[in-house]
């Protein structure tokens, strides 16, 4: 393991809450474990466990060891029955044991002197301890996701009233809009992991959650990880939060919904007050965007075959109806206009086809009788033109600040997922799992400007399917198998109306220096955004021996990978407002850059495919040293291969990187030894102050490397060596001549002094120490007090270092 330039943080915390806390698996499935002991504290050996589902009747049976423990792994999430029956002693009946996806749930029975036909009934606490293990985990219940508000719709909202779990919102905190954004006990929202039912949905590009789960109904329970996993689980420095999907049962239940969100409350912004008057003039009513949101769906669930086959499926349909009122912008008004048209109207020399060109990048002006003029008469500002055709040889060009009308918009979002579990008998479970989500929003003003021709749109679709079996081969020995396809892809890209204009697809963009007019021309960032095929196959044994009960399987993923990359590929005008021609606008005209002005042009590829191997294996062992101490050992190996890899010029090579060429050649080792070793405990006294049980001290460390994301290749794939920029510059008065013509003439040459923005070739990725100490007590009333001293210490390797090559020269450089 390598554990290089280390860049240590200490997050200590003091964490006192009444939120469930248990051990932590990759699994979906759920973990009982227990010991049975008679009135005076002794442990009962060979006792009989019968545990059935209240809802299925799924039935599971163990037998407890000599120190009275029981373990049954692999148990469908849900409400339970536990019945302990002993000769000699009174049965003991607990309902309402609520088994969750993930963890390990404890339940301890205690039996008294009797005959074993008569049963004891009790009631199971919500408040029940984790007794197993030092692993930190939330669970977020079925009664949470239905009680508690939800207004992104989105359960992993809920992860954020978890104990060291904080919503982070400020710019550049890793995740961006993906969903849900936290830091987990201080580390970074990137080294987050997410799961459906065991299943990886995460952006592939910048990390996050690439699949929203937007119907709460449609999800049973969220497990989430804040700290010391066992080695069933890893690639994450931060929180692991899996969310389980919501099954059938033998009771048919299900629900409709609506919700709905509309402008009518909402206030005038300043901008649509200052603009109020303008728009009535124009009789463009509403005054303000007007818009209503329907969110709608239903979810429905119940048995195909009493006992054996259940289904459940959830639909979700978010439209929005309404239009969008983007920003004012500075725009040439109708005298300036009518300025430029003079000039448009000396047919045949250069200034009249500029004029014409200036004028089809705004649609011939033909917003002077859609938006309205904000600024009324008095000019917002004014420009100087020297072109034949104006008055005395000078034009005056006055702009004013527009308003562009409310414009109709479409944001729609249609989501459902369909599950199926069947029980052929008591050694199987099957599950059966997909769910789709297609949505867009368009036009997107967020990310273009507002001058109609140019707009954008975003949005994708994501597939999830899933195969899951568990086979039980007998008391001691069971698999769990899992078979999974993530399919994700988001696109911001023009919209069909923007792509039939000729300007938006083969026109440079046009930066005009000296005022706020906006760019001219395509925004060069579209298309930008990214696809991912991710295939899982992920199996586990888990095996008793004596005192032993191991976990043991691997984690085996091909992923595919499309990355659309944004260059200056069409090329950038940029006119200066100096010169002989009055301005930026006059220099346009004239065909001419102006002092300072610049054509730049960037050769690049404009989409990477890599193609990255994710896989793993571990082994888990919580032995259970006697009935009150259980002692969790384990490690786990990651071998992911690094994306980066995926362009012609991956990385540099530090050791070298001063005498190298530019475009030497290195690849990303894939890392060979990023083994994690998990270390825990559980003590749960029967003496002294301590002797009923109800307090567990625990304590867990362990190491846990981040898995890599694209965005590290976008950045490589628009630096040199594999992107070339060349740009023309002249410093003379007018700078260069020709303008609309110079970007023809720019052939990509790479230069050695060229900066470049690269990964090194011995990048390894970040990894985290995770340790906590902590003491759990049961309370009345349901509640639980805990106390956690929670740690880490983070190392992040070899990300991105730029660097500005040189040729020496004469022996020095």
């Amino acid at each position: 393991m390598r554990f290089r330039n280390l860049l240590a943080t200490m997050v200590p915390a003091i964490v006192l809450s009444v939120a469930a806390s248990a051990g932590f698996a990759q699994t979906s499935q759920g973990i009982l474990s227990g010991v049975a002991r008679d009135s005076t504290g002794a442990a009962l050996p060979n006792a009989k466990v019968t545990i059935t589902n209240e809802e299925t009747k799924e039935i599971r049976n163990a037998v407890t060891r000599g120190d009275g423990a029981y373990r049954v792994d692999a148990i469908s999430p849900g409400r339970y029955t536990l019945l302990f029956e002993e000769q000699g002693f009174d049965s003991r009946k607990a309902t309402g044991v609520n088994v969750s996806p993930s963890v390990v749930t404890s339940y301890d029975a205690v039996l008294s002197i009797g005959k074993v036909n008569d049963v004891v009934e009790v009631k199971a606490v919500s408040n029940a301890i984790n007794l197993e293990n030092g692993q930190l985990t939330g669970i977020i219940s079925t009664n949470d996701l239905r009680e508690l508000p939800l207004f992104s719709l989105n359960p992993i909202e809920l992860a954020t009233t978890l104990p060291g779990i904080q919503v982070i919102t400020q710019p550049g905190s890793g995740a961006g809009a993906q969903g849900q954004v936290f830091s987990a006990n201080g580390a970074r929202p990137r080294a987050n992991n997410f799961l459906i039912d065991g299943q990886e949905i995460n952006d592939v590009a910048i990390a996050g959650q690439g699949f929203q789960p937007d119907i709460p109904g449609a999800y049973s329970t969220v497990a989430v990880l804040s700290n010391s996993a066992s080695a069933e689980f890893g690639r994450a420095g931060g929180a692991v939060t899996n969310v389980v999907t919501a099954r059938g049962s033998n009771a048919y239940h299900g629900s409709a919904f609506e919700r709905y969100t509309g402008s009518g409350l909402n206030a005038l912004t300043a901008t649509q007050r200052q603009s109020k008057a303008a728009l009535a003039a124009l009789g463009q009513i509403p005054q303000k965007t007007r818009f209503d949101r329907h969110t709608y769906g239903f979810t429905a669930g119940g048995p195909i075959i009493k006992d054996k086959l259940f289904a459940f499926g959830a639909s979700q349909w978010q439209r929005f109806f309404g239009r969008a009122l983007v920003g004012r912008q500075e725009l040439l008004d109708a005298n300036g206009v009518a300025q430029l048209k003079l000039i448009a109207a000396q047919t045949g020399t250069i200034q009249a086809s500029q004029a014409n060109l200036f004028a089809g990048y705004f649609s011939n002006y033909g917003y002077l009788s859609t938006f309205a003029n904000t600024t009324g008469a008095t000019p917002y500002n004014s420009y100087s033109v020297v072109s034949p055709g104006c008055p005395a040889g000078t034009c005056t060009v006055t702009t004013a600040l527009f308003q562009r009308p409310a414009e109709p918009q479409q944001n729609t979002d249609t989501q459902f997922n369909v599950r199926v579990d069947y029980t052929p008998r008591e050694k199987d479970t099957v599950s059966v799992r997909y769910i789709h989500d297609r949505g867009f929003l368009t036009p997107d003003f967020g990310n273009n400007g507002s001058l109609p021709g140019f707009d954008s749109q975003q949005g994708g679709y994501s597939e999830l399917a899933q195969v899951a079996e568990t086979h039980i081969f007998g008391p001691r020995l069971l698999n769990e198998f899992r078979v999974s396809e993530t399919r994700l892809n988001f696109l911001f890209k023009f919209t069909a109306q923007t792509l039939a204009n000729p300007l938006a697809t083969a026109s440079p963009t046009i930066s005009l220096a000296g005022n706020t007019i906006p760019n001219l021309g395509p925004n060069q960032n579209f298309p930008q955004g990214r696809g991912e095929d991710l295939y899982q196959l992920q199996d586990t044994i888990g095996l008793r021996l004596g005192r032993q009960s191991i976990r043991a399987g691997f984690d085996f993923g091909r992923q595919i990978e499309q990355e659309f990359v944004s260059q200056n590929a069409l090329g950038t005008l940029s006119y200066s407002a100096s010169g002989s021609y009055g301005s930026s606008i006059g220099e346009f005209i004239n065909n001419y850059l102006g002092t300072s002005g610049t054509a730049t042009k960037t050769f690049g590829p404009t989409r990477v495919d890599p193609h990255d191997w994710r896989s793993a294996g571990f082994i888990q062992d919580d032995i259970k040293l006697t009935s009150e101490l259980t002692l969790n050992t384990g490690i786990r190996y990651d071998y992911l291969t690094n994306s980066a890899n995926g362009v012609p010029y991956p990385a540099i090579n530090p050791a070298s990187v001063l005498t190298d060429p530019i475009n030497a050649v290195y690849k990303i080792a894939t890392p060979g030894m990023d083994f994690s070793p998990r270390l825990g405990f559980a003590f749960n006294p029967h003496e002294g102050i301590f002797h009923d049980g109800k307090t567990v001290f625990h304590a867990g460390f362990g190491v846990y490397y981040d898995s890599g994301f694209s965005n590290l290749v976008v950045n490589d794939a628009q630096s040199s060596p594999n992107a070339v920029a060349a740009s023309l510059q002249s410093t003379a008065k007018d700078g260069l001549a020709n303008s609309s013509t110079l970007l023809a003439t720019i052939t990509p040459v790479l230069s050695p002094l060229s900066s470049v923005q690269s990964v090194v070739n011995n990048m390894t990725y970040p990894y985290t120490y995770q340790y906590n100490f902590g003491i759990e007590r049961e309370l009345p009333f349901d509640l639980k007090l805990t106390t956690n001293y929670v740690g880490s210490r983070g190392v992040k390797l070899f990300v991105n270092r730029q660097y500005n090559y040189f040729t020496p020269t004469n022996g020095t450089g």
